[in-house]
């Protein structure tokens, strides 16, 4: 059976994933982002080469955070920013042989929630990522919009509060962001700091009046 390689690269970690042409995932592997090209580098070619020991793979397909131009050159990186100005497309390519297909995180899960999500048979929709940062696409008539310079959708920095001192601490990213946001906020006023936001929902499940602040807080700033 044909197998692809898909890999997603946040600023918190890299995952990487063996699938069917039907989106059934076989093995799974994650890592830590590293901090310098060289390293992350290292990392992606160490996965897919124990990947490609399960079977036969066509291509690849990575999706990441930044502006992602047709030809795999990352024009920003997001919060990768040892990515940033270089053709990841070919880079990756002459060190796997494989076909590679670069794609911006956003528009790739709104492209899956069309193929295989709650997207199917919707034509004109709207995807908000929550990561590291922030991030967004628009897919009308059932294609990516991607505008004049491959940024429409990239919702991830806008001031959503007026009184806001620190126009940075006031974007989506600082505020709202599952990693930078979230969890942020909460470490700040908790003895406990958590290093994964499934625990801020577990301690507001089980009642902690912090996370259930902090979550409502995060909660209302998206929705605005």
């Amino acid at each position: 059976m044909t197998m692809y390689i898909g890999i997603d690269i946040g600023g918190t970690s890299i995952k990487c994933g063996l699938v069917d042409a039907h989106g059934h995932i076989s093995r799974k592997v994650t890592r830590p982002t590293a901090k310098a090209k060289v390293d992350i580098m290292a990392d992606l070619v160490a996965m897919i080469q124990g990947l490609q020991a399960d079977g036969q793979v066509a291509g690849i397909g990575v999706s990441m955070p930044g502006v992602v131009q047709s030809d795999g050159f990352l024009t920003t990186a997001g919060a990768v920013t040892a990515f940033e100005k270089i053709n990841l497309q070919a880079e990756l390519h002459a060190q796997t042989q494989l076909p590679v297909i670069i794609e911006n995180d956003a528009n790739a899960a709104a492209i899956a929630e069309q193929w295989l999500g709650v997207a199917q048979n919707v034509p004109n929709y709207l995807s908000l990522v929550l990561g590291t940062g922030v991030g967004g696409a628009l897919v009308i008539n059932n294609q990516i919009y991607r505008g004049a310079h491959a940024r429409s959708g990239e919702f991830g920095w806008m001031v959503v509060d007026d009184d806001e001192i620190d126009t940075e601490m006031g974007t989506l990213n600082f505020r709202g962001a599952t990693v930078i946001g979230l969890i942020r906020r909460y470490n700040q006023f908790s003895a406990m700091p958590v290093t994964d936001a499934r625990e801020i929902f577990d301690r507001a499940d089980a009642g902690e009046v912090l996370s259930q602040h902090v979550f409502q807080v995060a909660s209302r700033i998206l929705c605005k």
